[in-house]
Protein backbone atom coordinates (compact mmCIF):
# COMPACT_ATOMS: atom_id res chain seq x y z
CA UNK A 1 0.00 0.00 0.00
CA UNK A 2 1.11 3.17 -0.83
CA UNK A 3 0.56 6.69 0.61
CA UNK A 4 0.53 10.31 -1.12
CA UNK A 5 0.35 13.33 0.82
CA UNK A 6 -2.16 15.73 -1.51
CA UNK A 7 -1.64 19.53 -1.07
CA UNK A 8 -4.44 19.83 1.20
CA UNK A 9 -2.34 18.15 3.43
CA UNK A 10 -4.55 14.97 4.44
CA UNK A 11 -3.41 11.52 3.67
CA UNK A 12 -4.63 9.11 0.53
CA UNK A 13 -3.77 5.25 0.41
CA UNK A 14 -3.90 3.80 -3.12
CA UNK A 15 -3.46 -0.32 -3.67
CA UNK A 16 -0.55 -1.50 -5.31
CA UNK A 17 -1.71 -3.35 -8.11
CA UNK A 18 1.28 -4.63 -9.17
CA UNK A 19 1.57 -7.74 -7.48
CA UNK A 20 -1.62 -8.75 -8.11
CA UNK A 21 -0.68 -8.38 -11.61
CA UNK A 22 2.18 -10.24 -11.18
CA UNK A 23 0.39 -12.96 -9.89
CA UNK A 24 -2.66 -13.12 -12.23
CA UNK A 25 0.54 -13.42 -14.58
CA UNK A 26 1.77 -16.18 -13.54
CA UNK A 27 -1.27 -17.74 -12.69
CA UNK A 28 -2.25 -17.52 -16.20
CA UNK A 29 1.32 -18.75 -17.49
CA UNK A 30 0.91 -22.09 -15.45
CA UNK A 31 -2.44 -22.78 -16.77
CA UNK A 32 -1.23 -22.56 -19.82
CA UNK A 33 1.23 -24.69 -19.69
CA UNK A 34 -0.86 -27.47 -17.41
CA UNK A 35 -4.05 -27.28 -19.59
CA UNK A 36 -2.20 -29.82 -22.86
CA UNK A 37 -0.89 -32.19 -20.15
CA UNK A 38 -4.63 -32.46 -18.89
CA UNK A 39 -6.27 -33.36 -21.98
CA UNK A 40 -4.62 -36.73 -21.48
CA UNK A 41 -7.46 -39.51 -21.02
CA UNK A 42 -7.18 -42.25 -18.36
CA UNK A 43 -8.10 -45.95 -19.13
CA UNK A 44 -11.30 -46.62 -17.51
CA UNK A 45 -12.82 -50.40 -17.27
CA UNK A 46 -16.18 -50.66 -16.43
CA UNK A 47 -17.96 -53.66 -15.52
CA UNK A 48 -20.36 -55.42 -18.82
CA UNK A 49 -23.96 -54.99 -18.30
CA UNK A 50 -26.06 -58.54 -17.42
CA UNK A 51 -28.41 -59.62 -20.15
CA UNK A 52 -31.99 -59.38 -18.40
CA UNK A 53 -34.90 -61.59 -19.29
CA UNK A 54 -36.68 -58.57 -19.08
CA UNK A 55 -37.97 -57.55 -15.31
CA UNK A 56 -36.22 -58.39 -12.26
CA UNK A 57 -37.74 -61.11 -9.83
CA UNK A 58 -39.47 -59.97 -7.65
CA UNK A 59 -38.11 -60.01 -3.71
CA UNK A 60 -39.32 -61.65 -0.50
CA UNK A 61 -41.43 -59.91 1.19
CA UNK A 62 -41.39 -60.62 5.15
CA UNK A 63 -43.48 -58.53 7.50
CA UNK A 64 -42.83 -58.49 11.31
CA UNK A 65 -46.59 -57.28 12.84
CA UNK A 66 -47.20 -55.57 15.47
CA UNK A 67 -47.86 -58.56 17.76
CA UNK A 68 -44.58 -59.98 17.19
CA UNK A 69 -45.67 -62.51 14.06
CA UNK A 70 -43.66 -63.02 10.90
CA UNK A 71 -45.52 -63.67 7.67
CA UNK A 72 -43.68 -64.51 4.36
CA UNK A 73 -44.92 -63.73 1.31
CA UNK A 74 -48.26 -63.14 3.07
CA UNK A 75 -48.15 -66.54 4.89
CA UNK A 76 -47.70 -66.95 8.52
CA UNK A 77 -44.39 -68.26 10.04
CA UNK A 78 -43.95 -69.92 13.66
CA UNK A 79 -40.75 -68.68 15.02
CA UNK A 80 -39.12 -72.20 15.41
CA UNK A 81 -39.58 -72.72 11.50
CA UNK A 82 -38.41 -69.10 10.85
CA UNK A 83 -34.53 -69.80 9.55
CA UNK A 84 -35.81 -72.90 7.55
CA UNK A 85 -38.62 -71.01 6.20
CA UNK A 86 -36.71 -68.49 5.11
CA UNK A 87 -33.57 -70.72 3.59
CA UNK A 88 -36.07 -72.11 1.37
CA UNK A 89 -37.65 -69.45 0.62
CA UNK A 90 -34.67 -67.38 -0.58
CA UNK A 91 -33.37 -70.61 -2.53
CA UNK A 92 -36.19 -69.58 -4.81
CA UNK A 93 -34.96 -66.05 -5.78
CA UNK A 94 -32.38 -65.62 -8.39
CA UNK A 95 -30.92 -61.92 -6.83
CA UNK A 96 -31.68 -62.94 -2.76
CA UNK A 97 -33.28 -59.77 -2.16
CA UNK A 98 -36.03 -59.05 0.96
CA UNK A 99 -38.13 -56.38 1.43
CA UNK A 100 -38.88 -56.42 5.46
CA UNK A 101 -41.98 -54.40 6.71
CA UNK A 102 -42.20 -53.41 10.04
CA UNK A 103 -45.00 -52.10 12.22
CA UNK A 104 -44.84 -49.64 14.36
CA UNK A 105 -43.97 -49.84 18.05
CA UNK A 106 -41.57 -52.70 17.71
CA UNK A 107 -38.70 -53.51 19.72
CA UNK A 108 -35.10 -52.38 18.50
CA UNK A 109 -33.95 -55.81 19.89
CA UNK A 110 -36.72 -57.36 18.06
CA UNK A 111 -36.21 -55.79 14.36
CA UNK A 112 -32.41 -56.36 14.53
CA UNK A 113 -32.41 -60.01 15.58
CA UNK A 114 -34.87 -60.61 12.76
CA UNK A 115 -32.70 -58.67 10.39
CA UNK A 116 -29.84 -60.66 11.45
CA UNK A 117 -31.80 -63.85 10.81
CA UNK A 118 -32.58 -62.82 7.67
CA UNK A 119 -29.05 -61.62 6.59
CA UNK A 120 -27.83 -65.42 7.90
CA UNK A 121 -30.16 -66.75 5.50
CA UNK A 122 -28.33 -65.56 2.37
CA UNK A 123 -29.86 -62.48 1.25
CA UNK A 124 -27.80 -59.96 -0.95
CA UNK A 125 -30.07 -56.53 -0.10
CA UNK A 126 -32.61 -56.16 2.67
CA UNK A 127 -34.54 -52.76 1.96
CA UNK A 128 -36.85 -51.77 5.02
CA UNK A 129 -40.25 -50.13 4.82
CA UNK A 130 -41.06 -49.09 8.36
CA UNK A 131 -44.09 -47.99 9.74
CA UNK A 132 -46.44 -49.68 6.54
CA UNK A 133 -47.63 -52.99 8.60
CA UNK A 134 -50.11 -54.83 5.79
CA UNK A 135 -52.82 -54.55 8.65
CA UNK A 136 -53.32 -50.47 7.90
CA UNK A 137 -53.13 -50.38 4.03
CA UNK A 138 -55.75 -50.28 2.15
Amino acid sequence: MSIRLGTSGSARSDINVTPFIDIALVLLILFMVMMPLADRGYAVTTAAARPTSGQRSQPLEIELRRDGQVTLGGILVPAARLPAALASALAGIEERRARLRIADERPYTEVTDLLDLIRRSGTSRISLDLGQSAERRP
